[in-house]
């Protein structure tokens, strides 16, 4: 009922609802966008450790005789 009085009342014209839906509208997008992107932004460090994970795992084992001597330290 206080959205009727809005509507039909004295103030009718200082409050218009097709705006004010709009705008909430706006906001809400607006929000998900935000939401949307940040998500997005992982995308390419995930892909980026899954790649390097696969690289670790295929690498050789090195060999015995091939250890660098650090006894010099």
């Amino acid at each position: 009922m206080a959205f009727l009085a809005c509507e039909h009342g004295p103030g009718a014209r200082l409050f218009d609802s097709q705006s004010a839906a709009l705008a909430v509208l706006n906001k809400r997008i607006s929000a998900q966008a935000l939401l949307w992107s940040f998500n997005n932004s992982f995308i390419l460090p995930a892909l980026t450790l899954l790649a390097a994970s696969w690289v670790i795992a295929l690498m050789r084992r090195p060999q015995q005789g091939s250890a660098v001597d650090a006894g010099a330290h």
